[in-house]
């Protein structure tokens, strides 16, 4: 019995030194065989850090390898069941705490180097037909390293770029309820695949005040067709089209107001110190030029176009310089016909 004993003691001893031989410091053990522990891929630093596949971990958690890396939740073991979600939130501020912030989410790539670069990739599983396949998931939206935002390509070319491979009617952009506070603007639109921008009713973008169309109060339409832009306006259930700018250039409106602090008005004409051509000299100019003073010849039209502003202006002056040659002519007449009159009774 006591050699029995003996063995026994003599056999934990040899298999405790096996143990100890068979690990690292610091590395956490695992079961080679029955009765043998080696190391696993699994660290824990002095500070407390526990390392993957590294023996330098640097964060609480840290992960190397020569291979891409995944943390993955296992799906759910029960038939029919949906997937178990997983949450990642920082850390909260103490109970009680007054007026402290919770800790931010900060969503790192990975470091690059020389003209190297890292995105914030996303995937999603789009919902297929009714059955039992599988639907992998695939990138749905990324954020590159240059900041540009990418949803639906892989390659956005623009701060946001936004790409959709539907072949039907599909909204890209979509903004309802802005503001629902009464009183306030609301806007109600989305654009669709060709760019075209759409509200419930058709091809326009609707804002205005917060409540119905049928109350009394105006809401501003914009209608964007084949065929140009329409501004209306929605009042009591009737439309009206208060301006249009047709594919052709062409701009309908029923008032257009110009201001400026620039315009100088042409009520200086009459001033009696402003000094108007004769009729000799504005002839001179009209052979020379070709156009009349103050005006753009048509050259310059055809080359710059016109300020409608100053145009107007311009024309007011010309027409109140006409008026003060009508005016003396007048004078002219009036004084012949006197002299006429004069010499018919002699």
């Amino acid at each position: 019995m006591k050699n029995k004993l003996f063995f026994l003691v003599l056999f934990v001893f040899f298999a405790s030194l096996n143990f100890m031989n068979a690990q690292t410091v610091n590395f956490i053990p695992k079961y080679n065989s029955a009765t043998t522990f080696i190391n696993s891929t699994i660290f824990q630093s002095t500070s407390g850090n526990i390392g993957i596949g590294t023996t330098s971990p640097t964060n609480i958690l840290s992960f190397n390898g020569t291979s891409a890396r995944t943390i993955w939740m296992e799906r759910h073991t029960t038939a029919n069941t949906a997937g178990n979600s997983l949450t990642i939130q920082s850390g909260g501020t103490k109970a009680s705490s007054t007026n402290k912030n919770g800790g931010d989410l900060l969503l790192k790539s990975g470091i690059a180097t020389g003209t190297g670069s890292s995105n914030l990739i996303f995937y999603t599983s789009k919902a297929g037909t009714s059955g039992t396949t599988d639907i992998t998931p695939t990138e749905k939206m990324r954020i590159t390293g240059a900041g540009k935002v990418g949803i639906g390509t892989t390659n956005p070319l623009a701060k946001l770029d936004l790409y959709s491979d539907e072949t039907s009617y599909t909204k890209m952009i979509s903004v309802n309820n802005i503001n629902t506070i009464t009183g306030r603007g609301d806007m109600n639109f989305l654009v669709d695949l060709a760019g075209d921008v759409f509200s419930s009713n058709g091809y326009y973008i609707t804002s205005g005040i917060n409540t119905t169309a049928n109350n009394g109060i105006s809401i501003a339409t914009v209608s964007i067709t084949g065929l140009g832009i329409k501004i209306s306006h929605r009042e009591n259930s009737v439309n009206t089209i208060n301006f249009t700018v047709q594919e052709n250039g062409s701009i309908y409106a029923r008032s257009i107001t110009v201001t400026s602090n620039t315009i100088n008005f042409p009520d200086y004409v009459f001033a009696k110190e402003y000094k108007l051509m004769t009729l000799t000299e504005l002839e001179k100019f009209i052979n020379d030029s070709g156009h009349l003073p103050d005006v753009p010849s048509a050259n310059e039209v055809k080359e710059n176009g016109i300020n409608l502003g100053d145009m107007n202006v311009t024309l007011l002056k010309k027409i109140e310089e006409l008026t003060l040659y009508t005016i003396e002519q007048q004078k002219q007449i009036d004084e012949l016909k006197t002299k006429v009159e004069t010499l018919e009774k002699k």
